[in-house]
């Protein structure tokens, strides 16, 4: 049974079988030599959304990978997990959101689904289904900004009800239809953004956004997503999934929900 917003690996992507991760560190080496962070960072993550349609009279599910960032539907053939997983990187630009309703753009106040309203606005759901916005600039790209630190020093949800977004400049995928992708609501307490920083040179206001609080959105590819080994010496945790999900450390056991960890044990 898949559940919504968990990933998933193609174990025909891996160079062993799921049972090999269980190795220690050392014999996992020596057998396939390769670590098993390095193995998993080949490895797209598969995040969970529905059901569709069958092909070919194979079930399907609609699924966002950790590459493009965009749901599509595929087979459950090879499919393994859920896995936690965690990012590798916190990407220099973060799109706005803001509450909605906001402004004078006459928005409905719910969507069923990520939707561009009169070129403006892209609007989205939460998983609370608070639904969110984000200003839409030249119509196809939306509204982002280069704030201080990382994204996730600040409180996250991972969600997979946002729109796609693509290439470095976070254009939105479709135009008539969005389509879905995954990816991170962020509430900073206090959001700092450099002046001389040349994407913030069109908010005139930047001063007076200086340590305020804001919300943003950042789309899941471009944090370099990877699953976690069920142990590893390196990260100095072990995992015990896709059954139980429990993190363990050297002074307690922590019950951990499956999916992503933070904070994360790969970036420095």
């Amino acid at each position: 049974m898949y559940q919504v917003g968990l990933a998933y690996l193609d174990t025909s992507q891996m160079t062993c079988t799921p049972d090999n991760l269980s190795l220690n560190d050392v014999d996992f080496f020596q057998r396939f030599k390769t670590s098993k962070e390095d193995m998993l960072s080949k490895c797209i993550l598969y995040f969970y959304i529905r059901k569709t349609t069958k092909k070919g009279g194979l079930e399907r599910g609609m699924f966002v990978d950790s590459r493009s960032g965009v749901a599509k539907a595929r087979s459950y053939d090879s499919l393994w997990g859920p896995v936690n997983w965690t990012v590798t990187e916190s990407p220099k630009r973060w799109i706005r959101t803001l509450p909605h309703p906001f402004g004078s753009y006459g928005s409905p106040e719910s969507v069923g689904g990520p939707i561009l309203h009169n070129n403006q606005q892209l609007l989205f759901n939460d998983l609370q289904g608070v639904t969110h916005a984000a200003n839409v600039r030249w119509g196809t790209t939306g509204e982002y900004i280069v704030p201080k630190g990382n994204f996730y020093d600040h409180d996250c949800e991972f969600i997979t009800t946002a729109p796609a977004f693509r290439n470095a400049n976070l254009k939105f995928m479709g135009k008539q239809k969005i389509k879905t992708g995954a990816g991170f609501m962020v509430k900073a307490a206090e959001a700092y953004y450099p002046e001389r920083e040349y994407d913030n040179h069109r908010f005139n206001n930047l001063i007076t956004m200086q340590g305020k609080p804001q919300d943003f959105y950042v789309p899941i590819q471009y944090t370099r997503p990877q699953a976690i080994p069920p142990t590893s010496l390196a990260a100095g945790i072990t995992l015990n999934y896709p059954i139980h999900g429990f993190l363990h450390t050297l002074s307690n056991t922590d019950i951990l929900p499956i999916g992503y960890v933070s904070p994360n044990p790969f970036t420095k």
